[in-house]
């Protein structure tokens, strides 16, 4: 649970440059940081905030079976934390696309391991089952790869809608992200009744 909370409040606590570039002059807001991001934009970055946290937990099963597993696994979770922390910050076309793409190839590689095998190393042709936290973590991936397309699409993706309705739209996304990642780092640590075998 604590991983999972200081995931949401290390976003939280992140600005984006624009409002790092803002005078102390301007006016005084009167919303909290949780209306300063446009719903999608920190939902996405949420997402992938707790997809790196989930990688980081399994870290440790996937290097004792096989050193390219973990390795994998190290990759993917500080390259899904360090781009949550860009989209907050300083997001860009290009940072979006790199994005989604690679969080496809993340979805992709976990579809190959379920039907076909690890195709390298001691499990190359043992097909992993899936798992409670794994099945949470790739539907986040799928929600991210849609998530930064249609941020990449949009001209706006760098807008807050309506302060109040911001605001409340964030704290509903914070808090039901945080609560399903919870239960998948405890799915990890083998907490029953989820199943928590990665090969």
């Amino acid at each position: 649970m604590a991983l999972a909370g200081a995931g949401t409040v290390i976003l939280l606590l992140a600005k984006p440059a624009d409002q790092l570039l803002v005078s102390d002059h301007s006016e005084p807001h009167d919303h909290t940081a949780l209306a300063a991001l446009n719903p999608l934009r920190f939902g996405v970055a949420l997402l992938s905030m707790s997809a790196a946290l989930i990688h980081f937990a399994v870290i440790r099963q996937h290097l004792d079976e096989y050193w390219l597993y973990g390795a994998f696994f190290i990759v993917v979770a500080v390259a899904q934390m360090g781009w949550a922390l860009l989209v907050v910050v300083q997001p860009s076309p290009l940072i979006l696309v790199i994005g989604a793409v690679g969080n496809a190839f993340v979805v992709g590689t976990w579809i190959i391991t379920r039907t076909v095998g690890s195709l390298v190393g001691p499990a190359a042709t043992e097909t992993a089952k899936a798992g409670f936290g794994d099945i949470v973590s790739t539907a986040f991936e799928v929600a991210i790869v849609i998530g930064a397309m249609l941020l990449w699409r949009s001209t706006r993706f760098d807008r807050p809608i309506e302060p109040d309705r911001g605001e409340v739209v964030n704290a509903a996304v914070a808090i039901s992200v945080t609560l399903l990642t919870v239960l998948c780092l405890y799915s990890a640590v083998g907490g029953s009744p989820f199943v928590s075998h990665v090969g």
